[in-house]
C-alpha cells in the first residue's frame, strides 16, 4: 500500500539493481518523476586519459587499471563478472515491474544540475529526492526538494566512502565494515549528515557482489523507514561527518585488488565474519555527536555487543 503525504523524485542509474529500487520505492510511495542520468558525452575513459586523470599515480598505476579494466571485461570470476551474476540471481523479476512503471515517469538526462531536471523537481512538486547513484550533485538541485534530498551510499560512511567500497573492505579482509548509508545529500561526495546505517547479513559462502547486492536490499529498508518516520516527526538533523576514514576513487582499484578480492573469496574469508542484517539508525543524535556513532555502530561492526 503506497504511503501518503509525500511526494518522491527518485534519482538512480538503469542497471537491474537500480531497476529493483526504483519499483520498490514506486510500489510504496508516491513517486512524481524518475530521473536517469545517462551522462554528458565525450566524459567517457577516453577524456579522463585526455586530462591525465588515469595517469595520476604514475605509468606503472596506468597499466594495471587497465589490466583490471580487461580482466573485469572478460573474466566471469572477476569483481564485473561477480557482480553481473548476483545482479540476476537478487533481482530476477526487477525488469518486468519496471517495464510496468508508466513511462512519462520515466525521465532521462543528461545531468541531473541541468536546467531541465531542476525544473523536472519543481513542476512535479517533489517533497524529497532520492538518490541511489545516479549522478553528482549541485545545490541548486539538492535543494529544488521542498522537504530534503537524500542519498543511499554503498558503503558505510565515515569508514569507507567513495568508489567500490564494499569491494574494497572486503579486499582489506575486513567484510564486517561492507554496508551501506543513507544520509542527507551534499555537494561532497558521500560526505552528507548521517541518519542510518544498514549492515547486511554475511553467509560463509557470500562474496563482495553479493554483500553489495543486499546492500541495495538495505537501501529499500532504510528509504522506507526514514520516509515513513519523518510523516510524523520532524526532520532528525543527521550526524555530522568529519574526514573519511578511507576515500576511494574509482581509480584505485587495480589488478593486485582483483588478485586479492579473488584470493580471499577462495579462501573461505567471509566464514570469520558471519553476521544477521543489522540496521542502525541516529535519528535521535544531535548534529556533532559522532562519537555516539562510533559507539554504536563499532559495537556491530567489532562485534562488541
Amino acid at each position: 500500500m503506497k504511503k501518503p503525504g509525500i511526494r518522491l523524485a527518485i534519482v538512480t542509474n538503469g542497471q537491474l539493481h537500480h531497476k529493483y529500487f526504483i519499483s520498490e520505492l514506486v510500489d510504496h510511495f508516491d513517486v512524481g518523476i524518475i530521473i536517469i542520468p545517462t551522462g554528458i558525452k565525450g566524459e567517457g575513459i577516453l577524456k579522463k586519459i585526455r586530462n591525465k586523470r588515469l595517469f595520476m599515480y604514475g605509468n606503472t598505476w596506468f597499466l594495471l587499471k587497465l589490466l583490471s579494466l580487461l580482466f573485469n571485461a572478460i573474466s566471469r570470476h572477476s569483481m564485473s563478472g561477480e557482480t553481473r551474476r548476483n545482479e540476476m540471481l537478487f533481482f530476477k523479476d526487477a525488469e518486468k515491474r519496471f517495464s510496468a512503471i508508466p513511462p512519462d515517469k520515466i525521465a532521462r538526462v543528461e545531468t541531473v544540475n541541468s536546467p531541465v531536471a531542476i525544473d523536472l523537481i519543481r513542476k512535479n512538486n517533489i517533497d524529497v529526492i532520492c538518490f541511489l547513484g545516479g549522478d553528482i550533485a549541485k545545490g541548486d538541485f539538492i535543494n529544488a526538494a521542498r522537504i530534503c534530498s537524500l542519498n543511499y551510499h554503498s558503503g558505510l560512511s565515515p569508514y569507507y566512502n567513495g568508489n567500490k567500497t564494499i569491494f574494497h573492505a572486503v579486499k582489506d579482509n575486513r567484510p564486517n565494515f561492507a554496508g551501506g548509508t543513507l544520509m542527507y545529500i551534499t555537494e561532497r561526495i558521500d560526505g552528507g549528515r548521517i541518519l542510518s546505517h544498514y549492515l547486511p547479513e554475511i553467509q560463509e559462502d557470500d562474496t563482495a557482489a553479493s554483500i553489495f547486492m543486499r546492500g541495495i536490499m538495505g537501501a529499500v529498508f532504510l528509504y522506507k523507514r526514514f520516509l515513513e518516520y519523518i510523516q510524523e516527526h520532524d526532520l532528525p538533523a543527521g550526524v555530522v561527518q568529519q574526514k573519511s576514514f578511507r576515500y576511494v576513487r574509482n581509480i584505485d582499484w587495480i589488478l593486485t585488488d582483483d588478485i586479492r578480492l579473488r584470493k580471499f573469496e577462495k579462501q573461505k574469508g567471509m566464514k570469520l565474519h558471519k553476521r544477521k542484517e543489522q540496521i542502525i539508525e541516529y535519528y535521535d543524535i544531535g548534529n556533532h555527536d559522532i562519537s555516539e556513532l562510533y559507539k554504536r555502530s563499532l559495537s556491530i561492526i567489532l562485534n562488541k555487543s
